[in-house]
């Protein structure tokens, strides 16, 4: 049953793949082209290419784009950060840090290399200076020990092209994976405006790490000195399974399970 629900999942990303595609570009690496290319049938608007990686969270292992100011010709650039496994608890890194040199390729971007361990769902940056991120995740020991705060803040700004930092405490509850990014909790719609992730359940975990974000965000600005406008967005409800629904889901053991029920941070309550 839960192998069907597998291929379900996989026909779903499919389709979202071809809805983007009608706006732009859409490339695809995996690890097994003629299994990918199955779900794409006489559809040649999307690109299939082998990728060697081990984790299939791109947004974490792969590059960050950048454009370089117009006197240097306005060219694209890819960050290919350190990644060590969401603090070292994964530890088989090495393809997953070769992703970022292969993307580059791909998008005809110049490799630009950086001596510091990040994650891309660990910030998040409005285009006009400014960079979210959360005090849970980059302060932790076990990313870059050897730097302060605000040696992160100016490797982040000189990297990124950013006047300014705003730190978030925490990431959300139960994102133990990721030591608590950004992404999860929030993240830019616009320069000046951010959605929020909000509960107002004052017996849920996660209501004080809202209203903890809600307070820097509400008495900072940004690197133009703009107050934000703040959407808040409800945090769903914990899902609710039993341990006989997930044993066979577990037993199957894949990469993308991995990621569907981990990295989407659903809350899991086991009922008897």
């Amino acid at each position: 049953m839960f192998i069907m629900y597998f291929k379900t999942a996989k026909q779903a990303f499919a389709n979202v793949a071809r809805a983007i595609a009608s706006f732009e570009p859409v490339i695809i690496g995996t690890q097994d082209v003629m299994e990918t290319k199955s779900y794409f049938c006489g559809d040649d608007q999307i690109q299939i290419v082998k990728l060697n990686y081990h984790s299939s969270w791109m947004r974490d292992v792969g590059p960050t784009f950048v454009i370089s100011q117009p006197e240097f010709g306005s060219a694209l650039h890819a960050i290919s950060w350190q990644f060590n496994g969401w603090g070292q608890k994964y530890h088989d890194n090495h393809a997953d840090n070769a992703v970022a040199e292969q993307v580059s390729a791909l998008c005809g971007a110049e490799l630009i290399a950086k001596d510091f361990v990040l994650e891309g769902g660990s910030i998040h940056v409005d285009g006009d200076g400014t960079v979210l991120t959360t005090e849970e995740c980059l302060l932790h020991p076990n990313r870059n020990s050897n730097l302060c705060k605000l040696d992160i803040e100016k490797r982040l700004c000189k990297s990124l092209g950013a006047d300014k930092v705003i730190w978030l405490p925490r990431g959300l509850a139960a994102d133990d994976d990721t030591n608590g990014h950004v992404d999860n909790i929030c993240c830019f719609s616009r320069p000046g405006e951010v959605i929020l992730s909000w509960c107002d359940d004052p017996n849920d975990e996660q209501y004080h790490i809202c209203r903890e974000a809600f307070h820097v965000l509400s008495t900072s600005v940004d690197a133009k000195e703009r107050r934000f406008s703040i959407i808040k967005l409800p945090i769903p409800s914990p899902m609710s399974y039993t341990k006989d629904d997930l044993e066979d889901l577990i037993d199957i053991g894949t990469d993308f399970t991995f990621m569907f029920f981990t990295d989407m941070h659903l809350r899991i309550d086991f009922r008897e």
